[in-house]
């Protein structure tokens, strides 16, 4: 996605760049803008150093450079740079915005984990004595195909299939930056469904790398998205399948009235 900044539409009649423009004509307000950009560029700050740079990129004399910096308190200038104070406060709001964002789907991820985790499994089998359990403990960490290391100091101790689960969530949550919440979500629950022997689905797999499983997901969920209209809880693929039931019930019931007239 291209970055970009707010331009008031009316900038042009700023009284500096009124004085600007009557002096260096509109070579001078180009100027101006493009050093705008490179502020952007550069966290809002440039060393005053930097002006003969900026001359020779923008083919421009740099007494023209120097005189748009320091004769029209445009920006601010000590002794080593210069910034702009509108320039900064636009990015510090960014800044503000782009923490909230983060903060709030922090919040809202960490709630949906705890609700999916918490939720009781009714097809979970709990038929081992205490002596097989810790047995069946220890071979799932070695039997685990998808790096956990980092989560699960090696002295740890896996007490009930909940604690892998939770576990399989926090690696799938690592990145949150890269896919939505709802279809993180959806991939963990997938994944983490367990069999009558209390296996999770990733587990019966024979490799299970994450990164490579996500952005399959990803690229099927794109492809098979979910349509605007009719019902919502249905995906192409859903509606396919479902057209192909019906025409496979339809034969069905013309075969049967068929045979019967026979």
């Amino acid at each position: 996605m291209k970055e970009y900044f707010s331009h008031d539409f009316n900038a042009r009649n700023d009284r500096k760049l009124v004085k600007l423009a009557m002096r260096h004509g509109m070579a001078g307000v180009g100027v101006y803008w493009c050093i705008v950009e490179m502020l952007y560029e550069e966290s809002g700050k440039i060393m005053r150093s930097e002006c003969e740079r900026i001359a020779f990129e923008l083919r421009v004399q740099c007494d023209l450079v120097e005189s748009v910096v320091h004769d029209f308190d445009l920006f601010i200038c000590d002794e080593n740079a210069f910034v702009s104070a509108s320039v900064n406060r636009r990015i510090q709001a960014q800044i503000n915005v782009m923490n909230g964002a983060k903060k709030a789907a922090l919040t809202r991820w960490e709630k949906f984990r705890n609700q999916q985790v918490a939720e009781p499994d009714a097809n979970a089998m709990r038929t081992h004595t205490n002596r097989n359990a810790n047995k069946e403990k220890k071979s799932k960490v070695k039997e685990s195909k998808i790096d956990i290391s980092d989560a699960v100091p090696a002295s740890a101790q896996i007490e009930k299939v909940e604690d892998l689960k939770i576990l399989f969530f926090e690696k799938v949550s690592e990145y949150r930056e890269k896919y939505s919440e709802e279809m993180l979500l959806s991939f963990a629950n997938y994944w983490s469904e367990k069999n009558q022997k209390g296996k999770m689905r990733w587990q019966l797999e024979k490799t299970f790398e994450i990164p490579n499983r996500l952005a399959t997901w990803h690229r099927n969920d794109s492809k098979f998205s979910r349509p605007t209209t009719g019902n919502p809880g249905q995906s192409k693929m859903d509606i396919r399948m479902a057209n192909y039931q019906q025409s496979v019930n339809i034969i069905n019931d013309l075969f049967d009235e068929q045979h019967g007239e026979n």
